[in-house]
């Protein structure tokens, strides 16, 4: 970074903070939220499935696991009082093959634990839409509550775009506006943002509540200062004045530190180093309720 982006990133961030903008989002993966009632899902096709030959793997992916294994460590794991996902989840659930999906699933639907239930569905559904996006948000379109409903979609929505981002932005476009389409989109645009940061961006004007559309700003302008954190900055300002530009500019400051370091204190110097990319979680949804 030269010079002349340091002392413009220094004067936005001083501004920014002797502003006083703060915006605070709890960064917890909450998908419990009272939703209005949607119609319309738009079907995913077949030609969507695009990219689900670059589904993650891991180099701890065993697939010669049998189902019945699986099976067996899915029902001892589901009755467990208290369960969250781990790296021993992670490799059982890589080692599932897309046509076990549905009897699995089937199996944790049984679980005693509503909490577990959610949670394990949820991360097989995230896996499968990897490989056949179609299929998964089929069967997530049928889950009977509401509330477990458009969480499951949310999950399918989330593999589907770590995989092509793309497709799962076409096939959002379809959906009709209201509050599920909204928590879609607020899903979806930081995944879309690492690829397509000006399609992230017109997805994110396009969402209605202030909390979400503040929040997806954040993640698309932290992903375009990754690259261009003068650029960015410059973007965030020709925002209106307000929460928007605050998140943005937030997000910019963040990605900025986050590649930046100062070394030899007294003497001037900085170098910048790549580090880690900094993640953006969903939101929590206020008013949570099936």
């Amino acid at each position: 970074m030269n010079s002349k982006n340091a002392i413009g990133l220094a004067i936005f961030s001083v501004a920014l903070l002797g502003g006083g903008f703060a915006i605070g989002f709890k960064t917890a993966g909450s998908r419990n939220t009272s939703v209005a009632k949607e119609q319309n899902t738009p079907n995913v096709t077949q030609d969507s499935n695009t990219g689900s030959a670059q589904r993650r793997s891991s180099p701890d992916t065993e697939r010669a696991t049998t189902f019945a294994d699986i099976e067996t460590r899915i029902t001892a794991l589901s009755r467990l009082g208290r369960w969250r996902a781990d790296r021993e989840w992670q490799k059982l659930v890589h080692s599932v093959a897309p046509s076990d999906m549905p009897r699995l699933l089937a199996l944790v639907e049984k679980a005693p634990i509503l909490s577990t239930r959610r949670s394990m569905r949820e991360s097989l559904l995230s896996e499968w839409a990897e490989i056949d996006p179609a299929a998964a948000m089929d069967y997530a379109g049928k889950i009977a509550s509401k509330g477990e409903r458009e969480s499951a979609m949310v999950a399918v929505l989330q593999g589907w775009g770590s995989i092509n981002p793309e497709a799962a932005e076409t096939w959002l476009k379809q959906m009709p506006k209201g509050n599920l389409r909204e928590r879609l989109t607020s899903s979806l645009v930081p995944l879309l943002a690492l690829k397509n940061p000006a399609g992230a961006l017109e997805l994110a004007r396009g969402l209605g509540q202030r909390y979400t559309r503040a929040f997806a700003y954040g993640a698309v302008f932290g992903a375009m200062a990754e690259a261009d954190p003068s650029g960015a900055a410059a973007k965030a300002m020709q925002l209106p004045a307000g929460n928007d530009r605050s998140q943005a500019l937030q997000s910019v400051l963040q990605s900025w530190t986050a590649a930046v370091s100062v070394i030899r204190p007294g003497r001037g110097s900085i170098a910048c180093r790549k580090e880690q990319r900094v993640t953006v979680s969903s939101p929590v949804w206020p008013g949570a309720s099936d």
